[in-house]
């Protein structure tokens, strides 16, 4: 009995299709963990967008109240 032969008795073997599932399944869920990933950066430089518009806001109203002393 050579290796090939043996090969057929082999449980832990995983034919190519259930490699290429399991390879599928692994892409989708980091896929999906990307985008979770991204819509919280997306959120958080919104936040921070906001955060300096605001800032400009309150430095622009204090030059203006400098200028008028």
């Amino acid at each position: 009995m050579g290796i090939d032969a043996d090969k057929d008795c082999w449980t832990d073997e995983f034919t190519r299709e259930e490699m290429l599932e399991q390879q599928s399944r692994l892409l989708i869920e980091e896929c999906r963990t990307l985008q979770v990933d991204l819509s919280r950066c997306r959120k958080n430089i919104a936040m921070l967008i906001d955060m300096n518009i605001a800032l400009a806001s309150q430095r622009d109203q204090l030059r203006a109240e400098l200028k008028g002393i």
